[in-house]
């Protein structure tokens, strides 16, 4: 990935916000390690391809956070501007998706309401919204782009977001032991050399197929592992602190099928007042009262439902 630097208000922004998280969680909730680029940087010349689609891509294009990789363009409407990258600023499709799906290392926006899309991303401009492990990549570059992004262009990626239909992609697992991970540009991935640990308490959401999320295919798919007995637990956690009155009947109306781990980071954002924005204040009284544990009980719930 290119290597971007935030203006320096938003780094002033982002280091105010900075309440200590157990480092035990920061190493499978906020993953760091990210692949550099090669001494004589990415391909450029070699096209890679895709089973399935007739669009090719190279190394530096893949690695290219100022515009979108886009496999199959036909299966949706136009990309807005700064969904599809046209400057020096990330593009908003290269991380969350051409279809606004998203990954393990931040948000699916497809489905949610466009004013709630334009009003969070007001939140990183302003400071309001941070991560609760300061410094952590998602969060900072969703800073710039809050930052350097004109409003129609942020209106106009909302309105195109918001009309994308959310196709959950995580299976979510009950684990004890499950393959031996490791860190991997912001995800934990399978050991290359097999093996088994521990799920000790984490939820451990990874793709079924590194190759293809390297490219950026929005049809790969995850597995959530998850310790046993977190389903029970999150539907029981759940129920006691009324989720379903905001959230709507089977959580559908948001949380039913999303990623684990990124419903897991924001209810650690409500409780440690990362996220201070005024759409957070409903949750920020609910986040109080749970312990890591049960956030991730109540984060493997919503993931295991249908939308």
């Amino acid at each position: 990935m290119r290597y971007l630097t935030l203006p320096i208000v938003a780094v002033a922004l982002i280091a105010a916000a900075a309440p200590a998280v157990d480092p035990a969680i920061v190493s499978w909730a906020f993953i760091v390690a990210r692949t550099p680029p090669p001494p004589q940087g990415w391909d450029a010349v070699t096209p890679r391809s895709l089973p399935g689609s007739t669009a090719t891509f190279t190394d530096a294009q893949l690695h290219n956070l100022t515009r979108t990789v886009d496999w199959f363009p036909a299966r949706h409407a136009p990309l807005p501007p700064a969904v599809r990258g046209v400057s020096d600023v990330p593009a908003c499709g290269f991380c969350h998706l051409p279809g606004g799906q998203g990954r393990v290392e931040n948000a699916s926006l497809s489905g949610l309401p466009a004013e709630y899309i334009r009003k969070q991303v007001a939140a990183f401009a302003d400071g309001t919204r941070t991560s609760a492990a300061p410094g952590y990549f998602p969060t900072t570059t969703m800073a710039m782009v809050a930052h350097r992004t004109p409003p129609a262009e942020i209106a106009a990626a909302a309105t195109y977001f918001s009309s994308q239909p959310y196709t959950p992609r995580i299976r979510v697992v009950e684990a004890a032991t499950i393959p031996a991970m490791k860190a991997h540009d912001f995800i934990l991935s399978r050991a290359p050399g097999g093996g088994t640990e521990a799920i000790a308490g984490r939820i451990v959401e990874t793709p079924d197929d590194i190759d293809t999320f390297e490219k950026h295919d929005p049809r790969g798919t995850f597995t959530a592992y998850v310790p046993p007995g977190s389903l029970a637990k999150g539907a029981a956690v759940a129920s006691s602190v009324g989720c379903v009155n905001c959230h709507g009947a089977g959580m559908k109306l948001w949380g039913a099928g999303r990623s684990p781990t990124y419903i897991f980071r924001q209810l650690l954002a409500f409780k440690t007042g990362a996220r201070q924005d005024v759409e957070a204040a409903p949750m920020t009284a609910v986040a109080a009262g749970l312990a890591p544990a049960d956030m991730i009980a109540v984060a493997a719930y919503f993931a295991s439902l249908k939308p």
